[in-house]
């Protein structure tokens, strides 16, 4: 700006201004002519869109068999950057986004989804570092291989389409990508080797598709990863070791698969993962102790529907975070460790597996627990007194256990419970005339234990149909037949 001042005070001396004005005057009026001169030049160096990079468009265009929503009606004319979902950048005029979102309000409109396919020619936009193609569900088709020659290209999404083929194996070229996702479509075949080559890669989605193979282990390499899903697929084999490198994960979700082995002991070295799902594989061996060095931020474990066998580790007890754990319908045994007070845990489903022992008081009283599934298993003992006073349980299942003694008359004293089945046990005496204090109770089932006396009225105890109270020794009264009397 200074240089531009002493241009203009060096001219107007070199022109003398006959004219006896001001040289104050006649600088700001020259200036003003300046500033109206860059104005302009800067106006024209708004750059509009490069020929190759608009045939590009265009063809990808002619890929879309049919428009209702008119995403495309805009993509007319020479200038590709004014076309809706194209940004160029400031100078060159290249094409560096293409966002297309069929439905960015969620409201499921199948009537207004383009159709048809994403062109080869999607390659050529050289400058793309964002392409979006989501939540169009008629857009199918392959990915094209010439979409790994973007090696601009720092974010690919293409959620939610119908999507087949394969992931392109030479992936790994696109070296600038940070994300890449393609949830929900119907991919097929492996995962490439050459995934491992995205070193700035920090999420990476790919469940709900028909990936199948292993886990390649050069996921290992993805140091930067901070989400992972690979759920939703038929990909086997074990989970690779070297999913321990990465140790800045947050999420990883690799539920509803058929993978294998044992669970990596490495695992226990993801020092920031807040969410493990594993739920329904194949995976066998007992859960390692090393799970228990998880982050402090880690709140969700669920390892259910596995093959898993040995006992619940101690070390878990020490992720005071978890707010649920799920290891249901696997083959553990032992005893239920004590999970202490300071605990955030809020619901724990242990059942259909094989423990035993004591139900611990512990987890009677709670203060923070909600929801209690213990069904299915080889608990004995009698029902803890210390669930009485409870104020947070609403849902307890601890049915088709070994039971024994009486129900606790603490147990009415659990103001929020709304599920409660105690049903085939061994359990004996009365129901608790205190149960009748349980308003909130929505769902009860006390059968198929040794149960005698009468049932306690008032609600809601008497307004739960008779099989709620069937096969025990000798209950009476509503619903059931009446008492005899003696």
């Amino acid at each position: 700006m200074l240089r531009a001042q002493k241009l203009l005070i060096n001219l107007c001396n070199f022109l003398g201004f006959a004219m006896e004005k001001p040289r104050s005057e006649i600088l700001a009026f020259v200036s003003v002519l300046l500033l109206m001169s860059l104005n302009s030049c800067h106006g024209q160096n708004i750059a509009q869109c490069v020929g190759q990079d608009r045939v590009a468009l265009l063809a990808f265009k002619a890929g879309i068999v049919e428009d209702p929503s008119g995403a495309l009606k805009s993509w007319t004319g020479n200038d590709c950057c004014k076309w809706k979902g194209v940004s160029c950048d400031n100078n060159g005029g290249r094409v560096v986004s293409l966002i297309l979102d069929g439905d960015p309000m969620g409201a499921g409109n199948t009537s207004v989804y383009m159709s048809g396919s994403i062109s080869e020619s999607i390659g050529n936009l050289s400058y793309l570092r964002t392409f979006t193609l989501m939540r169009w569900k008629n857009i199918g088709g392959i990915i094209p291989a010439s979409i790994s020659r973007l090696s601009a290209l720092n974010h690919l999404t293409l959620d939610n389409n119908k999507l087949t083929g394969s992931i392109p194996s030479d992936i790994g070229q696109l070296l600038s990508l940070q994300s890449l996702s393609l949830t929900g479509n119907l991919i097929a075949g492996p995962i490439p080797e050459s995934i491992g080559n995205l070193r700035n890669l920090t999420s990476l989605y790919l469940d709900s598709n028909r990936l199948s193979g292993f886990i390649p282990s050069s996921i290992g390499n993805l140091r930067l990863l901070s989400v992972l899903t690979m759920n939703n697929n038929t990909l086997s084999g074990p989970l690779p070791d070297s999913m321990g490198n990465l140790k800045q994960l947050t999420t990883l979700h690799i539920q509803n698969n058929l993978l294998t082995g044992k669970i990596p002991s490495s695992l226990g070295n993801m020092s920031m993962l807040a969410e493990l799902l594993a739920s329904n594989n194949r995976l066998s061996g007992s859960i390692p102790e090393s799970l228990g060095l998880l982050s402090a931020n880690f709140y969700k474990l669920a390892l259910d529907q596995n093959l898993l066998t040995g006992s619940i580790p101690p070390s878990l007890t020490k992720l005071t975070s978890l707010i649920t754990i799920d290891l249901s319908q696997n083959k553990l045994t032992g005893n239920i460790p004590c999970i202490p007070h300071s605990s955030q845990l809020q619901a724990l489903f242990l059942n259909k597996n094989s423990l035993s022992g004591d139900i611990p008081d512990c987890l009677g009283n709670h203060p923070k627990l909600h929801s209690l599934q213990l069904s299915f298993n080889n608990f004995a003992g009698q029902l803890p007194n210390s669930f009485g006073g409870n104020s947070s349980l609403d849902f307890l299942h601890i049915s088709n256990n070994k039971l024994t003694g009486s129900i606790p008359e603490s147990l009415g004293d659990m103001p929020n419970l709304e599920f409660l089945d105690l049903s085939n046990n061994q359990l004996k005496g009365t129901i608790p005339e205190k149960m009748v204090q349980l308003k909130g109770l929505s769902e009860l089932n006390l059968s198929f234990n040794r149960l005698c006396g009468m049932i306690p009225r008032g609600e809601p105890l008497d307004s739960f149909p008779a099989s709620t109270y069937s096969h025990n020794a000798c209950l009476c009264g509503s619903p059931l037949p009446p008492c005899r009397s003696a």
